[in-house]
């Protein structure tokens, strides 16, 4: 079953036909700064403007072994900026739906995070990361962030001094 925010990130650039960026905001968050900053983040040239998926050694696991992608390249599709025009060029929504066809067809399924799995493989290279105080997750914001790996851990820990958007994914 697909939830409405996966029909909502899968269909916006068919939706929101007037719009050349789309801010997209997931239901289960706080925000806490201005996210017309957010907004102004240059993304020309890529899909999306998104954040580094929390690494931990279980997602890098689940990236690598689920959706055959490095770590590096995972991101939250719970807050993305659009690009709607690279969206529609790249068939980034067809895609999609293809891929998530072909594992509802599967008796095993591949995809636990659905949409944001689909996403993050048909959008693989054609994201720009944004710092992490636009989507600090609720599990990092309280615990203690000494597990993340070692090249994002300057990131989370400033943006846990001061997240702009805390998000309870």
């Amino acid at each position: 079953h697909l939830s409405i925010e996966t029909v909502y990130r899968l269909l916006i650039a068919d939706i929101l036909l007037d719009y050349k960026k789309v801010l997209y905001l997931d239901s289960a968050i706080v925000i806490r700064g201005d996210v017309a900053e957010l907004y102004q983040s240059d993304i020309d040239g890529y899909v999306l403007g998104a954040i580094h998926e929390p690494i931990y050694d279980w997602t890098d696991q689940y990236w690598r072994e689920h959706l055959n992608l490095p770590y590096q390249a995972a991101f939250n599709a719970g807050i993305i900026l659009i690009n709607i025009d690279m969206f529609r060029q790249e068939k980034i929504k067809e895609k999609c739906i293809k891929l998530l066809e072909d594992d509802w067809a599967k008796e095993k399924k591949t995809f636990e995070y659905m949409d944001q799995d689909v996403l993050n493989i048909t959008c693989q290279g054609k994201v720009r990361f944004l710092s992490p105080i636009w989507n600090l997750q609720y599990q990092v914001y309280i615990r203690n962030i000494q597990n993340i790996y070692e090249e994002y851990a300057e990131d989370y820990e400033q943006a846990h001094k001061d997240p702009k958007i805390i998000h309870y994914a």
